[in-house]
């Protein structure tokens, strides 16, 4: 079935594993954006205080969802993504998938710079 999908739309299983090592980078930063649009549309401006006082329930749930994302995927990448390079250089049978860690990890700093193109009023709110 996994085959036959393949070929109907035409894709290689490496470009859809690249997509995967990609994927949890670019979901991180739909929803820091996300979180960026929503505030500008919920409070017509970005906070000038610190934390979520006077937030719609909605605004708060959406900024401790993309604060917690972003916290455990960051740590669990720093320490998970390099150890995964190194057992699969290791491991004869494994260096086919070394490159896999190196994309994410890549993808996870563009999407760090991507993210320090945002407000600086947004992004003082979110640092503190």
């Amino acid at each position: 079935m996994d085959q036959m999908l393949v070929e109907a739309h035409g894709m290689k299983r490496p470009r859809l594993r690249f997509l995967a090592a990609m994927a949890p980078g670019l979901s991180m930063l739909g929803l820091f954006y996300s979180l960026v649009l929503h505030m500008r549309w919920q409070l017509g401006r970005f906070p000038e205080s610190i934390g979520n006082h006077g937030f719609p329930a909605s605004l708060s749930r959406h900024g401790d969802w993309t604060w917690t994302y972003v916290t455990v995927l960051s740590h669990a990448s720093l320490f998970i993504v390099p150890a995964l390079i190194l057992v699969t250089l290791a491991v004869q049978r494994w260096r086919r998938w070394a490159l896999l860690p190196v994309v994410h990890g890549l993808t996870l700093l563009a999407v760090w710079g991507l993210m320090l193109l945002a407000p600086n009023a947004f992004l003082h709110w979110w640092w503190d």
